[in-house]
């Protein structure tokens, strides 16, 4: 089913002729038996025309969103047989900020632990870049769709093709995966249990992946603000200016990172913290039961800036730079230079060999090739975290 951009109705429906009311009826329960049937449609697209700094929105519950760029000024939405949404298309005024509301999750906690819940509290995300009037808005949602007796509801995929000039993307998300590519504007993600993926996205972003994980590739960030209760939160090759990551149960990765003048703070109740960088940067880490963990080469003496204990650390990554923090209470804290993936696994004591598992399977196919090459297949159950006492004054990766 193809839907002409911009295409209304106006016209009256003319009466029945003498004799077309029992054909009439038979035509409408015909038509709700087939509404009413698991496979809804054919697959199915639409299209708006839209002017510069639209916003697109999509509420999904159990759908795998794809939202990517072209350079047509219309949004192109296309989903897959069986899948029910409703696309519209309004005029609104642009708002100056979106309110996160509070979100009450169970925390994970260590087998034999008593299950507690945790409120992560209500925000609210400035999005200065929407220029202030009127926008052409285009929102898509999932409807519910029935299962038949003994099946599963039918998988639903949504591909959104958005302008260029889209001024914000707006993402409610269940179960499905996302995936934002090629985005450069302001970007609102909240997801449920799906994995959020962004790909050579830039601007700014909130993104709350409950208990689902994240992963950016090659992204820069003027502002981002991401937090997660349970979920995994990896940054592969990623710049930022301004950078504010949470999550309680989930561990963070910010791997050959690039750090610019602004704030950076990484933080972990449960999970551990790995931060590499490429380029220079003043990196400040404290742990309450883990440990501060570096494999960074020999900086110049900075006797004011360097401190170093078994649970707190600040330490100068090439020639100095932006203040980076990172804090876990039960995880520990590994900072180093350039890429994990760069590291033999052989070489890694179970720390920094945890971590490298966890972000070569977060990777793509095509980045995991690195491990294969290596002969070494890393599980999520990768090794069980362990904190050695480090040797004295060694600085090496086999910590």
């Amino acid at each position: 089913m193809t839907a002409v951009a911009g295409a209304t109705y106006h016209g009256g429906v003319p009466g029945p002729r003498n004799g077309a009311w029992p054909r009439a009826v038979a035509g409408a329960l015909l038509l709700s038996a087939v509404l009413a049937s698991p496979r809804l449609a054919e697959a199915a697209s639409m299209s708006y025309d839209v002017g510069d700094g639209a916003v697109v929105q999509v509420i999904a519950r159990t759908a795998s969103i794809a939202i990517r760029t072209w350079n047509r000024s219309s949004v192109r939405m296309e989903w897959t047989d069986g899948a029910a949404f409703v696309p519209s298309r309004s005029r609104q005024e642009a708002r100056r900020s979106y309110l996160i509301t509070s979100v009450s999750v169970q925390e994970e906690r260590a087998p034999g632990e008593p299950a507690v819940t945790a409120l992560l509290l209500p925000e609210d995300f400035p999005v200065p870049k929407v220029a202030p009037g009127k926008h052409d808005v285009v929102r898509i949602a999932q409807l519910s769709v029935p299962a038949q007796i003994g099946r599963p509801a039918p998988p639903a995929d949504l591909t959104v093709t958005i302008p260029e000039t889209t001024g914000l993307v707006n993402i409610r998300s269940g179960r499905g995966t996302v995936t934002l590519t090629d985005y450069h504007g302001t970007t609102v993600a909240a997801a449920g249990r799906g994995r959020v993926n962004f790909n050579n996205v830039s601007g700014d972003a909130f993104v709350q992946p409950l208990n689902g994980d994240f992963y950016a590739l090659d992204s820069t960030f003027d502002r981002l603000r991401i937090r997660s209760n349970r979920g995994d939160e990896v940054f592969d090759a990623c710049r930022v200016k301004q950078i504010d990551a949470t999550t309680l149960s989930g561990n963070i990765i910010f791997d050959n990172g690039i750090f610019d003048s602004g704030l950076a703070r990484f933080e972990s109740v449960r999970g551990s913290i790995a931060i590499g960088v490429n380029g220079g940067a003043q990196l400040g880490a404290h742990t309450q039961d883990g440990q501060v963990l570096t494999a960074l080469p020999a900086a110049p003496p900075a006797p004011v800036l360097l401190g170093r204990s078994d649970a707190d650390a600040v330490e100068v990554a090439g020639d100095g730079g932006p203040l980076v923090n990172a804090f876990t209470t039960h995880g520990n804290v590994l900072l180093y230079d350039g890429s994990l993936a760069d590291r033999h696994p052989d070489d890694l004591s179970p720390p920094w060999r945890q971590m490298f598992g966890l972000f070569m399977n977060h990777r793509p196919a095509g980045h995991a090739e690195d491990a294969v090459a290596r002969g070494r297949q890393f599980a999520r159950t990768a090794a069980p975290q362990t904190t050695p006492r480090r040797p004295a004054g060694f600085r090496g990766p086999s910590q």
